[in-house]
This record gives structure tokens, sequence and C-alpha cells, in this order.
């Protein structure tokens, strides 16, 4: 065989080895490679296994999740529902409210229009209280009038007693002429006459009296000339309804004088003289007293009234005091 041709056999056979001896330990190292990564692999895939196994437990766990959440869900489903119904339920309330509140409401009006109709009458009865109060201021002054009144001419009513009768007289002059009815005096015997101090005066025997009225003049026994006398008024413009006092000595009682106010109730002409009516009461012992208006001044002479004895029955407060004017000149004839 050629040499050359053998070499070159050789040469390619050797070739051939060492290749095939590179291809195996490169195949054998490849296949380690292998068996290394199929290790891992084998490896990877056992924590695959566990991981599944993880998952499945996780995904078993998350089923139980899931129910439980379908559970709570069905739950919260039956909270809404009830929710629902309380939210129902309240809006009936509220309307149950909002017709509790137009019914307040109304009552609230009624309220206020019942405290409008209080403060009405509160008002009205401040009124009425302001005019109470001067209905009161008015007859407190009427009272302090009376009473001051009284004061002035209390000292110059007199108390008279005579053997057959008693009546009361004011006096008219500062030396001590007395103003009385005549029936006080008429067919005495002997008169003595009391002030309000209590001092007690023989009365002269001598009286003077009227031809035309019930009316007479006495003198106290003394020259004392210092008596409290009365002031004498005009009874021509005494009017009807006018206010009055009547001050003397009823029944002869003892001490201080009385003292009876009214009104005058007419001016009438009986038995063709004409006379005060009042109803200020007038009882016996009153005779000759004087009656007084509201200034202090004497408008009359107290002299009689109507008693069961004239009718037979029950007759009240119908007095008659003999008009001051008519009197007069009684007076000025006597005592000038």
């Amino acid at each position: 065989m050629n040499k050359w041709i053998s070499i070159t056999v050789a040469v390619i056979l050797t070739v051939g080895v060492v290749a095939n001896g590179v291809l195996y330990f490169q195949a054998n190292s490849d296949l380690k490679d292998a068996q290394s990564r199929i290790s891992v692999l084998e490896g990877d895939f056992d924590t695959l296994e566990g991981d599944v196994v993880l998952l499945e437990n996780g995904v078993s766990m998350l089923e139980g999740h899931f129910s439980a959440m379908q559970g709570d869900l069905t739950s919260l489903e039956g909270d809404v529902s009830s929710l629902e119904g309380d939210l129902t339920s309240l809006e009936g309330d509220v309307s149950s409210l909002e017709g509790d509140l137009t019914s307040l409401d109304n009552k609230v009006s009624g309220v206020e229009d019942n405290v409008s109709a209080i403060s009405g009458e509160v008002s009205s009865l401040s009124g009425d209280v302001s005019t109470i109060q001067n209905d009161i201021s008015a007859l407190e002054a009427h009272n302090r009038a009376v009473m001051d009144i009284v004061t002035m001419v209390e000292p110059s009513v007199v108390y008279i007693e005579t053997n057959l009768y008693s009546g009361s007289g004011v006096i008219v002059t500062n030396d001590g002429w007395v103003l009385t009815n005549l029936h006080v005096l008429e067919d005495a015997e002997w008169a003595i006459v009391e002030t309000m101090d209590g001092t007690v005066y023989d009365a002269a025997e001598t009286y003077w009296y009227s031809l035309y009225f019930d009316a007479a003049l006495i003198k106290i026994d003394t020259p004392y000339s210092n008596f409290p006398t009365a002031k004498i008024g005009v009874s021509d413009d005494v009017t009807i309804g006018e206010e009055v006092v009547a001050i003397g000595y009823p029944l002869g009682l003892p001490g201080r004088v009385t003292v009876t106010t009214g009104i005058v109730s007419a001016v009438r002409n009986l038995w063709g003289n004409e006379w005060i009516q009042t109803d200020a009461t007038v009882n016996h012992g009153n005779s000759g007293g004087p009656l007084i208006n509201l200034r202090g001044e004497v408008i009359g002479i107290n002299t009689w009234g109507f008693t069961d004895d004239y009718v037979g029955e029950g007759i009240t407060n119908l007095n008659f005091a003999i008009p001051i004017d008519d009197l007069k000149s009684l007076i000025g004839e006597v005592t000038s």
C-alpha cells in the first residue's frame, strides 16, 4: 500500500480516535451535566410537588375561606335585608314623627294662641288692677276726706238731754247758740248740753223756734264765748246722688258721736215743706244733728225718718233733713 496512503489512513484513524475520545468525553460531560440537571430538576420537581401540596392546601384553605365568605355574604345579605326592614321601619317612624311634629306644631300654635289670649287677659287684668288701685286710692282719699270732715265738724256737735227726750244739736255761734229740732226741746222742763270733751252745761230756760219748721235754737248757759262752730253751707245747690255725712248721738249712747254716710236720695216737698231725703242712717237721738256735705258744710238738720210705725212694714234708710237755707233766717234773727 502506498506509504502516504497509510500515513493518511493512520492520521485519519488517529484523528477519528481522538475525535471520538473528545466526543466521548464531551458526551460524558454533557451526560453528567444532564444528570445533574435532572437531579436539580428532580429536586425542583420535589420542591414543586411540595409547592403543589402547599398550593393545594392553600386552595383548600382558600375554598374554606371562600365558603366562609359566602356564609358571611349570605349573613350580610340577611343583615342588609334586616337593615332594609329597619330602614323601612325608620321611614315609618320618621313619617309618624313628622305627623307628631305637625300635631305638635298645631298644639304649639294653639298654645301660642292661648298664651296670646292669656297675655290679653293679663293686660286686661292689669288694667282692671290699675282701675281697682285707682278706685282704692279714690276710696282711701274719700275715707280720708270723710275723716277730715268728721275731725272738723265733730267738736261743734253736742248731745242734748231733757226730762222728756234726748237728741243732738250743732253749735252755730262762738258764744254757744245750738241749732236743734223743736221736738227735742218742746215741753221740756230742763235741758243740758254736753260737748265733745265731756263738759256738761245747763241750757237757758228759753229757746227760740221756727213757726214753720221743726227747728229751734237754745243757748248754752255760760259766759264762755269760744265754742267751736260748724260752717253753714248752701242747701239750694244740693244735687241728687251727692255724698253726705250724718253726725249725732243716736239713742243717747254715751261717748263720741256716731257718723253715718250716704247720698242725697231726693229733694221732696212733703206737707208743704221741702226736705232733703238721704239714705245716711238717722235714728232716734240723731234728731237735731247736722247733715254735712263733703266740704264739711252743714246743709241740713236731721229730723226724722220713716219707720215701721208709719207703714207697718220694713223701712230702711228713708230719712229726712230740714234744708239749712230754710233755717238761716231763724239763725240770723236769734243770734244777731
